[in-house]
């Protein structure tokens, strides 16, 4: 069951603007490493950050109550293939940019995990600070901001709640995140899953509707070939 998200209206606060149609997902992805490799770029720190931004096939917590989400294999691949101009911020804000992709100081690719980073933070001194902050265990959480392009929903044989599943998206910036950022998009999450509940729902019913039908067209058929009263 695919489908094509509905824009929205830009929302603003002091740190972030989300695009039209936009929306963020956090995922805590576990280690990001931090090492000084020899072919630091020019004007670099000198260190790397490497770690997945997104992982496959991974059932996120239960959203809002309400449904789970999954990325699929290959929900990248397009988006970097057509030349994305992908930033790697912290807490998605454009003030504090770590890396772009059309720089040279990150580097994104899908592998068969996930979405694979690897970024070098400039020579600046909130960059040595974020860096100590990640190697303390302090910060080990991503988000992506991103626009569906597909989706799939599905629903959950045990608990009977839906399942979103990201086919197709367009990537945006990538981020490393103090905390998660679900909390900015809970009206455009709960629009979607209240769309897609409505259509899995009609979509449940129209079997028994087309047997409806045919029982309908087999009952005057009987009745045609009964033979006609005297």
């Amino acid at each position: 069951m695919a489908q094509t998200a509905q824009a929205r209206a830009p929302r603003q606060n002091n740190i972030i603007s989300i695009p039209d149609g936009y929306t963020y997902r956090t995922i805590d992805v576990g280690e990001i490493r931090a090492d000084a490799p020899s072919n630091a770029p020019e004007g670099s720190l000198g260190e790397r950050l490497t770690g997945y931004a997104a992982k496959f096939n991974t059932r996120s917590e239960l959203i809002y109550g309400q449904f789970y989400e999954e990325i699929a294999p290959g929900a990248f691949k397009d988006s970097l293939q057509d030349g994305a101009d992908v930033r790697f911020t912290l807490n998605h804000d454009k003030n504090f940019v770590l890396g772009r992709n059309k720089s040279g100081t990150l580097d994104l690719r899908e592998d068969n995990t996930g979405l694979k980073f690897e970024v070098w933070p400039p020579e600046s001194q909130w960059a040595r600070d974020l860096l100590t902050s990640v190697k303390r265990g302090d910060i080990n959480q991503c988000s992506f901001l991103f626009r569906t392009i597909e989706d799939d929903w599905r629903e959950d044989t045990k608990s009977g709640l839906l399942v979103r599943t990201l086919v197709k998206v367009a990537l945006r910036d990538v981020s490393l995140v103090t905390y998660p950022a679900y909390e900015d998009t809970l009206a455009e999450v709960r629009s979607e899953y209240e769309s897609a509940l409505e259509r899995f729902k009609a979509e449940r019913i129209q079997p028994s509707e087309a047997r409806a039908r045919e029982l309908d067209l087999l009952e005057a058929e009987i009745s045609l070939d009964e033979p006609m009263g005297e």
